[in-house]
């Protein structure tokens, strides 16, 4: 528990992605670098309040299957092109 709130807060957890490792280069760097800030937060904040008792947590969800996972596996494996699903 946190000695300075009262005991209110005793745990912080960001959500990040894998995303933040891989780079990914030429697709959704944006999205890449807003998790790459939240890894580089949990840690930084982690060590900045352990002393008061807060632990700082981060979780990285695998990959989920969207419509737009999907259209990605599609299109790598040759199944859509130009936008257009072929037979």
């Amino acid at each position: 528990m946190s000695t300075r709130h009262n005991g209110l807060v005793d745990v912080i957890v960001n959500v990040s992605s894998g995303a933040a490792r891989s780079g990914s280069p030429n697709e959704y760097i944006d999205y890449v670098v807003s998790k790459g800030v939240i890894d580089t937060l949990t840690k930084g904040l982690s060590l900045e309040v352990a002393a008061e008792g807060i632990r700082v947590n981060c979780v990285r969800p695998g990959l989920i299957y969207t419509n737009y996972i999907k259209f990605v596996i599609l299109l790598c494996i040759g199944k859509i092109h130009q936008g257009k699903a072929l037979d």
